[in-house]
């Protein structure tokens, strides 16, 4: 990645996929390293309406307020650093939606078998959650 100001990405990203229904706009938890030597961990991916934004590590005092613990400072610092998280966070979701289409007709054609003790296909599939799964 480019270097901006002295800094550069350099690695790209690490993305973790979430889907939990308690929290729907949160999307992903990502990483990033600045300059091979700073990783900045707890990046959230949040959907807000119809587009996706990056939320920066923040804590909540005990009164309730929130304060960023690290972000940048201007804008154009903040698309440096948002465009690989994103970039990354669109590959992992489209990797994870291919795995997810490429092993779905696997488990049909070779059903768990009953004599060995497994469950039966019936009950396999309908405790299997593809949507959580994916």
């Amino acid at each position: 990645m480019k270097s901006r100001n002295g800094l550069e990405v350099s690695e790209t990203p690490r993305i973790r996929l979430v889907d939990d229904p308690a929290h729907p706009k949160l999307k992903a938890f990502a990483s990033v390293v600045l300059n091979g030597e700073f990783r900045i961990h707890c990046i959230r991916v949040v959907q807000v309406g119809d587009r996706l934004i990056v939320s920066f590590p923040s804590r909540q005092t005990p009164g309730g307020d929130h304060y960023d613990v690290v972000h940048p400072l201007d804008d154009a610092t903040r698309r440096w650093v948002e465009r690989p998280i994103l970039e990354a966070y669109c590959r992992e979701l489209a990797y994870a939606r291919e795995w997810a289409e490429r092993t779905r007709p696997a488990l049909y054609d070779e059903p768990p078998a009953s004599s060995c003790g497994h469950p039966t296909e019936e009950a396999f599939f309908e405790k299997f959650d593809y949507q959580a799964a994916c």
